[in-house]
């Protein structure tokens, strides 16, 4: 049940067989995720393979690229496309693990066939997006007509193989159907950025035990609240959980979304050395949903009061929204859990 890796190449290996994809992803305006400095940006979820796909793990896929992944070892920026599967939304029980072998591919539109790799991974509660990445350099990629037309880029992931272990689970039957067919637009000016800070001068008084809600606020016209969980939940015990929540009753177009960046801080009181995760771009969708972090900071380090981060019985929390961009074509994720 190991991960393969692939090899970086110059070029796209065309596929040995026509690519049969069960998610097709237009980016438009290609050329403007990279003058954001690259960012990595999460699809909006498709389900595969209907109910049983749905009822064995009670989730949907998504899928990343990040427009301009750097290996620890390489100095040419790379395109990456990696897979990754929702927690939450499955119903993970943790020792379980998810193997799967699947596609990566881009779009050539000169030929109108599929380049990419074939790839396998295991996926399980604290590893949720693959490591295996199609990698093309970006150079070659913005200077061939073949794969960026109009300032776009069609990417496309095939699921292949679906086990899970241990076997207590009924095998998944994977069944072709109709593609799940995204387009996402990202903006070239017009950047909106909102701030919202919380004070919960009482943490310690909180039940510690369950996920303590913040009240409800507003971001660019959207409720919005704040989950935290002082022992971490269910994915974590020795760190505080965080995440920034969509309320259940706000209203967004069907099928319409949002693209976001989202970034969440514990305010350093004493020095001013806030602690700070940033996630990629994700898409944002009507009704109750989450995104955030299970192992947001060790529960040693927020405690230690040397560090700012709790004084007395004081916590500040702090989130960033942009919205860059739109989509349509996709669904709720009821769990951005961020690795």
């Amino acid at each position: 049940m190991g991960n393969s890796f692939t090899t970086r190449a110059s070029s796209p290996a065309l596929l040995g067989k026509p690519l049969d994809p069960c998610f097709k992803w237009t980016i438009h305006n290609f050329t403007a995720v990279l003058e954001r400095g690259a960012m990595p940006i999460n699809s909006a979820p498709f389900h595969f393979a209907g109910h049983k796909w749905y009822a064995l793990l009670k989730g949907c896929v998504f899928m990343c690229v990040s427009p301009s992944h750097r290996e620890s070892f390489a100095v040419t920026p790379y395109v990456a496309l990696s897979l990754g599967l929702s927690i939450r939304s499955l119903d993970f029980e943790p020792d379980y693990t998810v193997v799967a072998e699947f596609v990566l591919a881009i779009y050539n539109y000169s030929n109108g066939l599929y380049y990419g790799c074939e790839a396998r991974y295991s996926f399980y509660v604290n590893n949720t997006n693959s490591t295996i990445e199609y990698l093309m350099p970006l150079k070659a990629l913005l200077k061939s007509p073949d794969f960026v037309v109009n300032d776009c880029c069609v990417f496309g992931v095939e699921i292949l193989k679906v086990d899970v272990f241990p076997r207590e689970k009924k095998p998944v039957v994977v069944q072709k159907k109709a593609p799940t067919v995204q387009n996402l637009f990202i903006q070239k000016n017009g950047f909106i950025t909102r701030t919202c800070t919380l004070t919960m001068s009482n943490f310690l008084e909180l039940n510690l035990e369950h996920c303590v809600p913040s009240s409800p606020f507003e971001i660019e016209g959207h409720k919005w609240y704040f989950a935290v969980y002082p022992r971490g939940d269910q994915y974590s015990t020795s760190f505080l959980s965080l995440y920034l929540c969509m309320d259940a009753s706000d209203k967004l177009p069907p099928k319409s979304g949002k693209l976001v960046e989202l970034s969440l801080s514990i305010v350093d009181q004493k020095h001013g050395k806030h602690y700070t995760k940033k996630s990629p771009a994700f898409i944002v969708f009507a009704g109750e949903c989450r995104w955030g972090w299970s192992n947001f900071i060790p529960l040693s380090i927020f405690r230690d009061t040397s560090c700012g981060y709790l004084v007395r019985s004081c916590c500040i929390i702090k989130a960033e929204m942009t919205v860059i961009g739109s989509s349509n074509g996709g669904e709720n994720l009821a769990d951005g859990l961020m690795n």
